[in-house]
């Protein structure tokens, strides 16, 4: 017996001190990517208990990234709709003065055809402005925004009639498209009209077409008040939504963060336990072992 005891000694105390060694091993390079990564907490292993709530902050801060990311698009959309409205409200303006100009009869026929082109071209110029497109994206399309919405040149409308959102928070959306036939039709038609009335009719004629002007003026205008109400919410919902996230990212470093002078006072530590178990080791077992654990 004492023999077989004998025999089997030296063998468990190597495997002991193998045991030390990885054990020691570990704690350096736990200790190593708490100091290199900054976190005390790197896989669930490390804290179970802890992740349930980690990973609802991580999926809190991806999503007011994504809303920051929503919002900050919705603006760039939203600020040409507000310029192609204020241009397009121009255009009225200038279609108005040609009218007003020849709402009498003190200018003859062909007077009134050369305003006629005038008015042609303006009706143009309110198309290109109602296919106006970010990034690819006609705006006054409403959903169909892949396709130019009003055709060329007559300014017939195929768009869509339901507009696109964009989620900017938890339960908040931003219009990011706009039905155009609300838009514009009524000053397309407006446009048409006039220019019909400067070709065919009289003064009077003309004349008649200025409520219509008028009303489609307005329409633009207000459009552009709504277009305006919709970068508000897109700007303000970027506040929050970086707000959020910086809060919920602090929230997650407190959880998971590891004091820097700490985690490379552990590493110290470590390390140094590590080079005594390893010294010892050679000590006791000789070269050859120290060497191959190295």
């Amino acid at each position: 017996m004492t023999s077989i005891t004998n025999r089997l000694g030296p063998a468990l105390q190597q495997d002991r001190t193998m045991r030390y060694i990885s054990d020691a091993k570990s704690a350096v390079a736990e200790a190593t990517e708490t100091a290199m990564t900054g976190l005390s907490v790197n896989d669930p292993s490390d804290a179970p208990h802890l992740w349930p709530e980690i990973y609802g902050l991580e999926d809190g801060v991806r999503d007011q990234s994504q809303y920051m990311e929503n919002s900050d698009s919705a603006k760039m959309l939203l600020s040409t709709v507000d310029t192609t409205l204020a241009e397009a409200a121009n255009v009225v303006t200038k279609a108005l003065e040609i009218a007003v100009t020849f709402s009498s009869d003190t200018h003859n026929a062909n007077n009134r055809q050369t305003a006629a082109v005038s008015i042609d071209g303006l009706l143009q110029e309110m198309i290109n402005l109602a296919n106006t497109e970010v990034a690819g994206r006609y705006v006054f399309a409403g959903k169909d925004y892949d396709n130019v919405p009003f055709s060329i040149p007559d300014g017939t409308y195929s768009g869509d009639n339901e507009q696109p959102t964009s989620r900017i928070g938890t339960n908040n959306w931003v219009t990011t498209g706009y039905d155009g036939s609300t838009i514009f039709n009524i000053a397309l038609q407006s446009l048409t009209d006039l220019a019909d009335a400067l070709r065919t009719g009289t003064g009077a004629d003309v004349a008649a077409q200025l409520p219509g002007l008028h009303t489609s003026s307005e329409d633009l205008i207000e459009s552009r008040q709504r277009a305006g109400y919709d970068f508000i919410d897109a700007d303000d919902a970027q506040v929050m939504a970086e707000s959020l996230g910086s809060e919920l990212k602090s929230r997650l470093s407190d959880l998971v963060g590891a004091d820097p002078a700490e985690a490379y006072s552990r590493l110290a530590q470590v390390q140094s336990s590590y080079q005594a178990v390893l010294q010892m080791s050679a000590q006791g077992q000789g070269q050859n072992l120290f060497s191959l654990i190295r």
